[in-house]
């Protein structure tokens, strides 16, 4: 799992196929041009069938492993097994963190406020510090629960209603999901959706 971080969070677009050049090689050509337009900052890695089947093989050993672990990260919405491969490795151990507000704090996920004397921002903005790879992780989990978990998905609209820019719901959204897989962690059981009439996870 380590291996596959830095390749799976640095921006990084994989598609299968030949060794080539995206950018000069018809039948990929128009694909890249469209991602490399869209994610300007991303890097675009090419693998043969050798080394495609290689990546698969390792996310099915990883999928296998957590399955043996019995993690019940997995049964919160939009989080699939390598997410959750992520986002367990990452933590470590959840007692060591003694509040939601700590692992939302080593996520990376809390608001930092910008402020000079006795001027306070009003955009303010997440603060990006401790762990990348489960910020990231958790980010991608927040933008699927947004709208397929009726109570985070819910939470979501709410705040577009209000006019909130979307990646700013997606970031409350984010510290929901960070807050959710805090107690399920340590209470060690499932994931159950309640409806948002009752405050219990």
């Amino acid at each position: 799992m380590k291996e596959i971080k830095p390749a799976f969070y640095q921006g990084v677009t994989f598609c299968g196929g030949e060794p080539l050049d995206p950018l000069n090689v018809n039948g990929f050509s128009q694909i890249a041009q469209m991602i490399k337009k869209t994610y300007p900052n991303k890097t675009i890695w090419c693998y043969t069938g050798y080394e495609w089947d290689q990546i698969k093989d390792l996310e099915t050993q990883i999928s296998n492993l957590l399955l043996k672990t019995n993690q019940v990260v997995t049964t919160i919405s939009g989080i699939g097994t390598i997410l959750g491969a992520i986002i367990v490795s990452e933590i470590g151990d959840i007692h060591r963190f003694d509040s939601p507000s700590k692992l939302v704090a080593f996520a990376g996920l809390d608001v930092k406020v910008n402020q000079s004397g006795e001027f306070s921002g009003t955009k303010n903005k997440i603060s990006k510090r401790g762990s990348p790879y489960l910020r990231r992780a958790i980010w991608l989990a927040a933008n699927k629960a947004a709208f397929c978990d009726p109570v985070l998905s819910d939470y979501y609209q709410s705040l577009k209603s209000r006019g909130k820019h979307h990646l700013t719901a997606i970031g409350a959204v984010a510290r929901k999901l960070c807050n959710i897989i805090f107690v399920i962690l340590r209470e060690n059981r499932p994931y159950q959706i309640i409806p948002p009439s009752n405050q219990k996870l």
